[in-house]
């Protein structure tokens, strides 16, 4: 419409006349706008840039549309400070004809003929209506005027300006022109991202298909900008009153002085206080609002929907959780000399059980296949345990059971591959199916099973809770607390002999942390075996005593805080042997079927089971030095630095 029409005219002075693309963009649903009848400069500068915000183009037109609208208004208002100035100009030139009879200027009418010269003029010269004059010119001002104005008061009104004041004002002017050309460019430039975008999107690809990487990052860049917008908008100031600022400094010097005060008050504020929190995770902003509706949650509550959400949890997304390229290592990936020793166990318990036609060998929570291929590659010494063999995996993750297929298959072969059925629960492996034998194991599973803390306090057996932390001084997006008083987790979990032991002995402080799950689940994978005969061997960090306070976060092979990045650090804490024994002696089922040994270190386990015999061998092969160097490391590795079996 006029808008466009005014761009177009006046394209030299914007600075290029608008291409085909640009007169698309303005003419983009272009709704017409009411006039604004006075510019602000400090809501041209703040609404006329666009943020990340816009997603539309009809967004951006609305913006367009009011960038042109107030363009138009600054240039109003540029019209009348000019007249404001040519006003002044006529009066003095008309105070100087009254008192000199001379006239400065050149007061052009309609016609050629009706030019007044100096020496036409007198001191009682006066313009009539009507007589056709319609402009009065000076240097570089061009002066409309339909009458003549009443002569000013103050004095200062009539001084004509000066051609250094005339050249500053200009120079403003040409910078805010500069101004709006660079907004104008801007705002194309968003126009066309956004309308690639909009492209895009109708190719069926939309924000949902998205990696959680590239929504991370996308989430960071918006940020960004939205801090690098706002700093700039900060920065620039409103050039109204820039000019005031220049024109009358003194007027403003206290107002500045107060404010360079509060900007220094600012920053030590900042200084003392720094915001150390990473970027929430969709896991933590999903934990947080959780929290937010329903208060603390339990601790056990916490660590479950961290490592096992089924979109975000930790085991059952990431892939990559062990060895050198995940977040830790375990045994298996230590040494192979692990695997033939599990392998050792396992032939021997075949052939104590009468070497059965077929039977099971189960392994629950295998990570990548490590200990599992390796068991069947050292037990292949031994076709009739070989050709009996049926093995199943217990593993909740689909990305650790793909990895498993695949070592499975690389390390044994194909045979041996169709062998091996995956289930995610012990149930789902038929073992009730058959009453064939079961030789059942895991390498730390159970303590990756939700840990309840509790505490003994002058309100009884209270419980740890997690709660949003929005101190910016903590990196971490959530804090422990202690509840109030005792939960229905304190009361139904904590053991009749500690809550005597408490009572008796005053044991105010004592912590207690409880894995239940992993208890019950103990006793499933039990029953199940013991429904025909088999074994079940645990080998896991923990005591062969109640655990006090072990909860930890392992990330890089490093330890950090267990409620930092969750679905992003694996949590565990120590397996109290003490808590599994009793399970079993206190169930009415197992306990008449069911027979426990007693709690050994692993490096005897390993010893008992040749690991020194296979360490020589192995010594022997070694080609070089450090080969040799490497497998006696592993050796002292798995026979000293881990805990309980």
């Amino acid at each position: 419409g006029t808008e466009l029409e005014k761009i177009v005219r006046e394209g030299k002075r914007v600075g290029q006349l608008p291409d085909s693309e640009h007169l698309r963009w303005m003419t983009d649903k272009h709704p017409a706008q009411p006039d604004i009848p006075k510019a602000s400069g400090d809501w041209f500068i703040q609404n006329s840039v666009l943020t990340d915000e816009i997603k539309t183009s009809e967004e951006i037109s609305d913006k367009v549309n009011h960038l042109l609208t107030h363009k138009k208004a600054m240039d109003n208002t540029r019209t009348a400070l000019r007249k404001e100035s040519n006003e002044r100009i006529l009066n003095k030139a008309v105070s100087d004809l009254k008192a000199t009879g001379k006239l400065g200027v050149t007061i052009e009418p309609d016609t050629p003929t009706s030019t007044i010269s100096p020496s036409q003029a007198s001191t009682d010269i006066t313009l009539p209506s009507g007589a056709g004059v319609t402009s009065m010119k000076a240097p570089m001002y061009e002066i409309p005027f339909d009458s003549l104005p009443p002569l000013p008061d103050h004095p200062q009104q009539s001084r004509m300006p000066t051609q250094k004041e005339k050249d500053w004002m200009f120079a403003k002017m040409e910078e805010h022109d500069a101004t709006t050309q660079r907004i104008y460019d801007e705002a194309f430039e968003r126009w066309k991202a956004v309308k690639k975008l909009e492209s895009r999107r109708a190719g069926n690809i939309v924000a949902e298909d998205l990696t959680e990487e590239e929504r991370a990052e996308l989430t960071a860049r918006k940020l960004e900008a939205t801090r690098e917008m706002e700093e700039k908008q900060a920065s620039e100031e409103d050039p109204l009153e820039k000019l005031e600022r220049e024109m009358f400094p003194e007027r403003f010097k206290e107002e500045e002085e107060e404010a360079e005060r509060a900007k220094n008050f600012k920053e030590k504020q900042e200084k003392a206080r720094v915001n150390l929190k990473p970027l929430p995770n969709t896991m933590t902003l999903n934990l947080k609002k959780t929290i937010q509706m329903r208060g603390p949650i339990p601790v056990a509550e916490f660590m479950k929907e961290a490592l096992l959400n089924p979109e975000y949890g930790y085991y059952t997304t990431k892939k990559t959780v062990f060895g050198r390229d995940g977040d830790f290592i375990t045994s298996p990936e230590v040494s192979q000399m692990f695997g033939e020793c599990i392998a050792a166990w396992a032939v021997d318990t075949f052939h104590k059980l009468g070497s059965p036609r077929s039977f099971h060998l189960i392994e629950i929570g295998g990570g990548k296949g490590t200990l599992i291929a390796r068991v069947l590659k050292a037990a292949g010494a031994f076709p009739d345990f070989i050709n009996a063999v049926k093995v199943g995996m217990v593993e909740v993750s689909p990305a650790m059971a793909e990895s498993q297929r695949e070592t499975i298959l690389k390390e044994c072969g194909k045979s041996i591959e169709k062998k091996v059925v995956w289930a995610d629960d012990i149930e789902g492996l038929g073992l009730h199916d058959d009453l064939d034998p079961v030789i059942c194991y895991s390498n730390e599973l159970f303590d990756v099973f939700a840990v309840s803390k509790f505490q003994y306090t002058e309100r009884g057996w209270c419980e740890w809770l997690v709660e949003v932390d929005d101190d910016p001084e903590h990196p971490e997006h959530f804090k422990f607390v202690l509840s109030s008083g005792e939960t229905a987790g304190s009361i139904a979990y904590i053991p009749h002999e500690l809550r005597k032991m408490a009572r008796e002995s005053r044991l105010l402080g004592k912590t207690i942390e409880l894995q239940m799950q992993g208890y019950l689940y103990l006793e499933r994978v039990l029953e199940q075996i013991s429904r025909s005969k088999g074994t079940c061997l645990v080998i896991d960090y923990g005591v062969d005593d109640y655990v006090e306070d072990s909860l930890r976060g392992i990330r890089n092979h490093e330890f950090v805080h267990p409620l930092s990045n969750p679905g992003e650090v694996d949590l565990s804490g120590f397996v109290s042997f003490k808590m599994l024994r009793q399970t079993v002696q206190r169930s009415e089922k197992l306990a008449p079927k069911i027979h426990v040994s007693s709690v050994m270190n692993q490096g005897e386990f390993l010893k008992r089971t040749g690991i020194e015999a296979r360490t020589l061998l192995h010594l022997s092969k070694a080609l070089n030095v450090r080969d040799a160097a490497k497998i006696a490391r592993e050796f002292t590795t798995l026979t000293s630095l881990f805990s309980e079996s």
